[in-house]
């Protein structure tokens, strides 16, 4: 019974070290990423999406999956966004929010298929790697080169 009750709380330490290691990787990618919300022009990919989402959702189905043959989630996801809020945040904060959900997400894939220390090394390491903090600005500076 001792062994067991010891087993539960090194258990729960590492839950604990693992959930400060995410929050942790979450904010170094925020503080990474947020600048590219603020600093960076608009770009002429963020315009294209600027003028789908504008719509309503029938018109980006019909524009993008149903004219195009694209696929309309992302979209869907900007006419959200840019109904509150509006402008560069709205339109960039997905690319953001969904890089910050990503990482804990890393982390428990690598605890599958490595270990517990891989799983909190990994988001950590995610967060400031550059390839991927460049994937947040890429979309930004992709069409200006």
């Amino acid at each position: 019974m001792a062994v067991a009750t010891v087993l539960d709380v090194l258990d729960h330490g590492r839950a604990l070290w693992t959930a400060i290691a995410w929050l942790g990787a979450a904010a170094i990618a925020l503080a990474l990423g947020l600048p590219a919300v603020w600093w960076e022009p608009l770009h002429a990919d963020e315009m294209v999406t600027q003028a789908f989402a504008r719509g309503s959702p029938d018109e980006i189905v019909q524009g993008v999956f149903v004219d195009r043959g694209g696929a309309p989630l992302h979209f869907l996801v900007e006419w959200a966004t840019l109904a509150w809020p509006d402008g560069l945040v709205g339109l960039r904060a997905p690319s953001i929010v969904f890089f910050v959900l990503a990482l804990p997400a890393a982390g428990l894939v690598a605890r599958l298929l490595v270990d517990a220390r891989a799983a909190v090394l990994l988001p950590l390491a995610l967060a400031c790697a550059p390839l991927a903090v460049e994937t947040i600005y890429a979309a930004m500076e992709r069409l200006e080169k």
